[in-house]
């Protein structure tokens, strides 16, 4: 088991929370898999979601005026 997912594990509550997330997003694989895989995105891959969702025509502002 690397550091990371280790890492991840350090307590039994923090293990069985995990899993319970995983479990709740309906794959309980996840707690142990999502590591690697979030470890395996590239600055490229960034770059390439940025350019095609991160476009003007898909942009909304706010603007937060408090009382």
């Amino acid at each position: 088991m690397g550091t990371a997912l280790a890492g991840r594990f350090e307590s039994a509550s923090r293990m069985v929370s995990l899993l319970t997330e995983s479990i709740a997003c309906g794959d309980g694989t996840l707690a142990v898999e999502e590591p690697a895989k979030l470890s395996a995105v590239t600055s490229d891959d960034v770059v390439r979601v940025i350019e095609r969702y991160l476009i003007d025509e898909r942009l909304s502002a706010g603007v937060f005026m408090p009382d």
